[in-house]
């Protein structure tokens, strides 16, 4: 049989971990859409894990993170658009299993009362 306790937990684990995943290669495709760019204040960044280090620590890199993505298409060529799409795509990606995530729990709170 099968334990729903059990069930649960792990499916919600599983969602957290697609959360940071995607989180995680959305900053990593926008830093490389930010290189192309602007590539005199991005050329220091080998990648996305290089912002944590002490030489190159810089917060608003590790921002990134979130799934938030401004465009600017009139610097933008083909090679930086193509990164635009992949950092989109991997934004709403994010964002869907931040909603699958806590949709439950509102769910949960509304039937409560």
């Amino acid at each position: 049989m099968l334990d729903l306790s059990l069930i649960v937990p792990i499916v919600y684990a599983l969602i957290m971990l697609a959360i940071i995943v995607t989180s995680l290669t959305k900053a990593s495709y926008h830093l490389n859409y930010l290189k192309e760019i602007l590539p005199e204040e991005y050329d220091g960044y080998n990648s996305y894990s290089s912002a944590f280090s002490f030489e190159n620590y810089n917060i608003s890199v590790q921002f990134l993170f979130f799934p938030s993505f401004y465009r600017s298409p009139e610097k933008e060529n083909e090679f930086s658009a193509s990164i635009a799409k992949k950092v989109i795509y991997f934004k709403n990606l994010s964002l869907f299993f931040i909603g699958v995530f806590i949709l439950p729990i509102i769910v949960l709170i509304l039937t409560s009362f």
